[in-house]
């Protein structure tokens, strides 16, 4: 089942922050180093159902992630949601929901728009290697957890910057995953541009953090998206899609002085 682990405690009158995972599906692996950087935060990670525990039979819907994560949320007081890709759709929607409780929110590398997804596919679909080609087969007649990971980590090169692949690679292939968030979410994730339009004039806080080598979504498409959402947009150097696997001081900084400076950033 769901859970959210509460990695570092320092007081209880220091700000909390809650790292929710992306994919659908992935685990909160990435986050470990980018975590630890905070000086002056609690940091707590979430664990999606099956990416810590048992192994999860059963297809989970959109909605049934949310309302898994919203009932985690609820038990911590207020608190800032940073939320990785899909996660950072799922931050917005809780934001929007829970708004007394959220102080904010930060997406990292985060799709809303038509034209995002639309980007991402044109981009996750070009010319395949072999292993793209064959794992992509594997996957589509057995989707496991195993081949998921096998299938995910074959794009290695579209999520981590030219210097990070090898390790961003060994990543996806270590951390836990659970298939049947990804088939379960993924086509509704995917119809939830709405979200700017109500974000953008709701009272939350609001940051986004994107990296300038992330070849499955480029900046520029995720700046759009930012603007939409009348979120301050910030760009990391070196970076790809999992900006804050690959730059974690850099991204902690950024989010820090987010939280700390009233939104104005260095």
């Amino acid at each position: 089942m769901a859970k959210v682990e509460l990695k570092d405690k320092l007081n209880p009158f220091a700000p909390n922050i809650l790292l929710i995972p992306g994919g659908p599906g992935l685990g909160s692996l990435s986050f470990e180093a980018f975590a630890s950087c905070f000086k002056d935060i609690n940091v707590y990670l979430y664990h999606p159902t099956g990416t810590i525990d048992e192994n999860s039979t059963e297809l989970s819907s959109y909605d049934d992630q949310l309302q898994e994560l919203s009932k985690e949320i609820e038990k911590l007081k207020t608190v800032y949601l940073c939320g990785h890709s899909f996660g950072g759709i799922q931050a917005v929607d809780i934001a929007l929901r829970l708004p007394t409780q959220i102080k904010g929110v930060i997406c990292l590398a985060s799709p809303f728009s038509e034209n995002a997804f639309k980007e991402l596919s044109i981009n996750f679909n070009r010319v395949k290697t072999s292993e793209q080609v064959m794992m992509g087969e594997i996957f589509k007649d057995s989707p496991t957890n195993e081949n998921y990971q096998k299938w995910f980590a074959a794009y290695a090169h579209i999520y981590f910057s030219k210097s990070k692949i090898e390790e961003g690679r060994k990543l996806l292939l270590e951390g836990r995953v659970n298939v049947k968030n990804y088939l379960g979410a993924t086509n509704e994730a995917s119809r939830k541009a709405h979200l700017l339009n109500e974000i953008k004039i709701s009272q939350v806080r609001k940051l986004f953090i994107a990296g300038n080598e992330d070849h499955l979504l480029p900046s520029h498409v995720l700046k759009s998206d930012s603007d939409s959402g009348s979120f301050t947009f910030k760009t990391i150097d070196n970076a790809g899609h999992f900006v804050h696997f690959e730059e974690p001081e850099k991204t902690a900084k950024i989010v820090e002085d987010f939280i700390f400076n009233e939104g104005e950033i260095s």
